[in-house]
């Protein structure tokens, strides 16, 4: 679907409305537009523009319907010592928290149970020394300063990130 801009009107065509030879050539154009930035492209850009007080408009309308390249692929990071994580940012402060006060008490045998229990729930996620894992989501700002490899990592493979501190 093509959605134009000319003398203030919006035009919508599909590609099934333009003749066969005009579909051709409509498709080379746009071919034209969407690739490397060469001569021929300026110059077919700079007609576009000339066309009208719109044409500018215009140019930037097609080159929106361009397809996009696809994201660069982030690189991975390699988990350097055990640690856990969580689906949910919240629920990975809460963890923490209540591990320290668990560490702290001496109690490892319960620290070592609220980990397994969340990991059990599908909620969090135990990252072994050796994993890759892709950075995704940032923390809010306030956290962000204090613990700067706070992060939600994604383990490569898996769709969800999980929100944790790296070493």
């Amino acid at each position: 679907m093509i959605t134009a801009l000319l003398l203030t009107t919006t035009i919508t065509l599909s590609q099934a409305d333009l003749p066969p030879g005009a579909r051709d050539h409509f498709e080379r154009r746009m071919e034209l537009l969407c690739g490397p930035d060469t001569p021929e492209r300026r110059a077919f850009e700079q007609s576009l523009t000339d066309i009208s007080k719109d044409g500018g408009k215009l140019v930037q309308t097609l080159k929106d319907t361009c397809p996009k390249p696809p994201p660069r692929a982030q690189p991975t990071v390699t988990i350097k010592t055990w640690t856990v994580g969580c689906k949910d940012f919240q629920r990975f402060l809460r963890l923490t928290v209540r591990l320290g006060e668990l560490m702290q008490s001496g109690d490892r045998q319960a620290a070592a149970r609220l980990i397994e229990q969340g990991v059990a729930s599908g909620e969090c996620h135990s990252f072994s020394e050796g994993d890759e894992v892709y950075a995704e989501g940032t923390p809010p700002a306030l956290y962000a300063r204090e613990h700067p490899t706070l992060r939600c990592y994604r383990p490569k493979g898996r769709t969800d990130c999980y929100w944790t501190l790296l070493n």
